[in-house]
């Protein structure tokens, strides 16, 4: 091999995936969680309505 450390290339690689799947996990989980937080405010705001 005429490289020092063959698989450098490969760990790079490996680890851009891997940011890139924690960022669109990141994503994900803010999207649900106002996701949630809209449903919930829907859901109060609809039984606030019937007890005005």
């Amino acid at each position: 091999m005429s490289r020092a450390d063959p698989i450098a290339p490969l760990l790079e690689e490996v680890e851009k995936e891997r940011r890139k799947k924690a960022i669109k996990s990141r994503i994900a989980r803010i999207s649900l969680a106002w996701f949630m937080i809209l449903l919930m405010i829907g859901w109060v705001s609809k039984y606030a309505y019937r007890l005005i």
